[in-house]
């Protein structure tokens, strides 16, 4: 719901994208995009979404280049 929070955490700061999608793989949104320093985060889902399943997709880029990706399921309800 409205006050649905996604916590991660970085080893090193990097760049990172964190994306949400609905299970026809459509994106819905993008919370963040940005480079962030070591540390944990807690980003709030701002978006309006329906009752549903959907995915989250974070996307981290270290200074070297190095990529790394994590999808995770998410479930809104009300």
């Amino acid at each position: 719901n409205n006050s649905s929070l996604i916590e991660y955490y970085i080893n090193e700061t990097g760049w990172v994208k964190l994306k949400i999608f609905d299970v026809a793989g459509r994106e819905m949104g993008t919370l963040v995009n940005e480079e962030q320093n070591t540390g944990g985060y807690g980003i709030p889902v701002s978006l309006q979404l329906s009752i549903g399943v959907y995915f989250y997709k974070m996307i981290y880029t270290n200074k070297k280049g190095e990529m790394q990706m994590d999808v995770k399921k998410m479930v809104v309800v009300k």
